[in-house]
């Protein structure tokens, strides 16, 4: 949960009234891995390293990077915004779901609507278990988390909205310096294709596609004005 939350639309979801539930103190209580070095999440999986490969037909259904900044009153995000030919049931399902998440970032253990959840982070050597605090879970339209503890610690948020069997996702990661976004836009890019082959029943994609250009367009992002 540390992870996922692109900005798909113009979101409206912050600031959060919704009040933090009672957390599950018996996932507190369990042995957890240690943190990785602060601001390290979400992560490239170190199993996953990028490699020369020749174009296939699964980058028909790879986008080119499609983050952007957005100042909200907690902080400066990186936002994502995704449309998905499928209803928001489905599109709810694949991104929730445990077993469905294994086919495209990974999967947790417990129930977000008690307020926590052990989250993992799939495919990759380095990956561990993290606690994940979640603040908001109102299916099938949003949910907010914090991954982590201390400088660890990460917010994401998803939502999403329906109009004619289509879904719109919006996936935002608060960042705590401009900078950040070289190294998570890519990693994001990568697992919402993913979440795109999953729900449409697809190949994952190759973490190959996210290279160099996607760092240089992320380079090149400009952070807004703050509004007076």
């Amino acid at each position: 949960m540390r992870w996922l939350m692109p900005p798909i639309l113009a979101v409206t979801c912050f600031p959060f009234t919704t009040p933090r539930r009672g957390v599950d103190r018996s996932l507190q209580a369990q042995d957890r891995a240690p943190h990785a070095p602060p601001n390290r999440w979400p992560r490239r999986p170190r199993g996953n390293r990028l490699e020369s490969t020749q174009r296939s037909r699964l980058e028909v259904m790879m986008t080119n990077p499609t983050g952007h900044y957005a100042n909200r009153p907690d902080g400066l995000y990186l936002l994502f915004d995704r449309l998905f030919a499928a209803p928001i049931e489905k599109v709810w399902f694949t991104l929730t779901e445990p077993g469905e998440m294994k086919k495209w970032i990974g999967t947790y253990t417990g129930n977000p609507r008690t307020g926590g959840v052990r989250f993992i982070l799939s495919g990759g050597a380095n990956s561990e278990w993290e606690y994940a605090s979640v603040l908001e879970f109102e299916a099938p339209h949003r949910f907010t988390a914090d991954v982590g503890a201390g400088a660890d610690e990460v917010r994401v948020y998803c939502h999403l909205t329906e109009k004619a069997g289509r879904t719109a996702l919006t996936l935002g990661q608060r960042l705590r310096a401009p900078e950040d976004a070289q190294r998570i836009g890519p990693v994001w890019d990568h697992y919402l294709d993913a979440l795109q082959s999953a729900i449409a029943g697809g190949e994952r994609p190759k973490w190959s596609h996210y290279g160099d250009d996607y760092v240089e367009y992320y380079k090149g992002l400009v952070v807004p004005a703050e509004s007076a």
